[in-house]
């Protein structure tokens, strides 16, 4: 009975190196590292997440709306979407989105009059920073002008290669800020993605 167990056992520690010699097991690290087995030898471990960092600069007080917009995910931004509708008591209204600059090219930009901006970039690159000078938000419904303090509670979304991602604005220090971590998407993340990339 004892050798009996002994050949079991070596046939099973057998039967695990074979599995790990093909590439039939795949193993994720602790640090939450995606990994996906495609096929047989085929092992890829995917990037964590990563953020996307919007600021409108302080004074909080103060009129001039400037945002700026640091890519810090590992592939280039493709789009962005301000959503002004969730801000209480009034939404907000883009009523021109300023004058653009940075090293990465304003592909596209819609919605200016409306509470969602959407804006393409080509070559907004890793690492890179863009800005919108002189934005010129409006409080739909109420007083024309919307302070920098205003801007909190705005939504934004990231579309970032394989990466998506949503945050919303809030008061950090004298600035308003938002951090938008990325994760790996979809097909059923849903028909924003699908109408600005045409994948699915």
């Amino acid at each position: 009975m004892r050798r009996i167990c002994s050949i079991l056992r070596s046939i099973a520690i057998l039967a695990s190196l074979l599995l790990l010699a093909t590439g039939s097991i795949a193993f994720a690290s602790d640090e939450n590292v995606l990994g996906t087995d495609t096929s047989p030898g085929d092992f890829e471990i995917l990037p964590l997440p990563q953020t996307v960092t919007f600021t409108f600069p302080g004074p909080l007080d103060g009129w001039q709306i400037d945002l700026y917009i640091a890519n810090g995910a590992p592939v280039d931004v493709d789009a962005i979407v301000l959503d002004g509708s969730p801000v209480d008591p009034y939404p907000i209204l883009w009523d021109s989105y300023g004058t653009f600059g940075g090293p990465a090219i304003l592909d596209t930009i819609t919605g200016e009059d409306t509470h969602v901006l959407t804006a393409t970039f080509i070559g907004f690159e890793p690492g890179e920073t863009v800005y919108f000078l002189t934005m010129d938000p409006d409080y739909d419904g109420g007083d024309p002008g919307v302070p920098i303090s205003g801007l909190a509670g705005v939504e934004c979304q990231v579309f970032a290669g394989s990466y998506w991602g949503e945050g919303v604005f809030e008061i950090v220090g004298n600035d308003v800020v938002a951090v938008v971590e990325l994760d790996i998407i979809t097909p059923t993340v849903g028909s924003t993605w699908s109408t600005l990339k045409g994948l699915y």
